[in-house]
């Protein structure tokens, strides 16, 4: 009998994929006007930590592979009075592999998705907070 061999699945989802794309995706210093103003349309969104202003269209040139990247990340469906789709374990991807070394990384990428109106704005508190 023959042993089947599997080839590993191609890593879409890295932290360094991510943080090329949110970086691509702010501000330029020469983009910059006075009083600290954007001179193209922006889409600001607040983080968990921090606020964060994209340009809209190149946030926007990145729609398909933010989406797909998206997609790798793990979706466990919760039904009950809050009912829907959640993060099982959003540091690791579907195939259970760690992809964010940091919370940097998750923030940069749902950061990126609600500003492109993939995922919903939500506010996220650390536990215990009221």
């Amino acid at each position: 009998m023959s042993e089947e061999r599997r080839e590993p699945t191609k890593r879409v989802l890295t932290a360094k994929r991510v943080y090329e794309i949110f970086a691509d995706c702010l501000f330029k210093k020469h983009e910059i006007g006075p009083g600290k103003r954007p001179l193209a349309p922006a889409t600001v969104v607040q983080g968990i930590t921090s606020k964060f202003g994209f340009h809209q269209a190149r946030l926007e040139s990145h729609r398909a592979e933010v989406r797909a990247l998206l997609h790798e990340l793990p979706m466990t469906f919760i039904a009950g009075p809050s009912e829907g789709w959640a993060l099982q374990d959003p540091a690791r991807d579907k195939h259970g592999r760690e992809w964010a070394p940091s919370p940097e990384s998750l923030q940069e990428l749902l950061c990126l998705a609600v500003g492109l109106d993939l995922v919903p704005a939500v506010v996220l508190r650390p536990k215990g907070s009221g």
